[in-house]
């Protein structure tokens, strides 16, 4: 029988010199904030699909143009109020951060008068007037067990006073963000984020962005 105790310890010297050389780059965080929340995103890593190179005669990796080439793309997410880590979650088979940019364009660019819900309407006789407009996006997996999952929701709010001649109009967004998702059980960690500005959704979706940039910028610098 052949010894391959010399093979596996090459492997681990080999796996630990690449986590020393990558150690900056495993650490990268980007983060959105609010007062004392934030939500952070850190521990990249890019597995690419490989290609058959007839000259190295095997398959090999090659750089990166964007998350989109990563066949999986592993990081982690967690969410702190202060000092106090209030969730926390990994990738495994199914990143999401890629795609909440998408999400978040969605939700925020969504016709409302066409196909909103109206979950409130108050109007009396002296004039007063306010209608509440609700809708909503969930980004989670299907089918398989949950690693976590985002739910955004829109309010459009419009509220006229009796002695107001228009209405003023504003629009907030609540986001939550659980471990739960299509799982059949009802209970789970989950962080419940309310009245988020369109500014502070915006920022939440150009952090997500920066993220998945630096992770490309990082794995391809194996490669310059």
């Amino acid at each position: 029988m052949k010894d391959t105790t010399l093979n596996v310890l090459d492997f681990l010297q080999n796996i630990g010199k690449a986590i020393e050389e990558k150690g900056e780059c495993e650490l990268r965080e980007k983060s959105w904030s609010r007062d004392k929340l934030k939500i952070s995103y850190s521990n990249p890593m890019i597995t690419p699909f490989y290609e058959y190179s007839k000259e190295e005669k095997g398959e090999v990796e090659r750089p990166v143009k964007s998350i989109k080439d990563a066949m999986y793309f592993y990081y982690h997410i967690d969410i702190f109020d202060g000092d106090k880590k209030m969730f926390s979650a990994g990738t495994h088979d199914n990143p999401k951060v890629q795609d909440l940019p998408a999400y978040i364009d969605y939700i925020m660019q969504f016709n409302m008068k066409k196909h909103s819900y109206v979950i409130d309407e108050v109007k009396d006789e002296c004039g007063f007037h306010r209608k509440i407009q609700y809708a909503q996006i969930i980004l989670e997996d299907s089918f398989i067990d949950i690693e976590y999952s985002y739910k955004i929701e829109r309010y459009d709010y419009a509220v006229k006073q009796s002695d107001e001649k228009k209405h003023k109009k504003w629009t907030d967004y609540t986001l939550t963000i659980s471990e739960m998702g299509n799982k059949k059980t009802s209970f789970g960690n989950a962080v419940v984020i309310k009245n988020i500005s369109p500014k502070e959704l915006n920022g939440l979706k150009e952090t997500a962005i920066a993220f998945c940039e630096q992770a490309v910028i990082d794995y391809n610098k194996d490669f310059s």
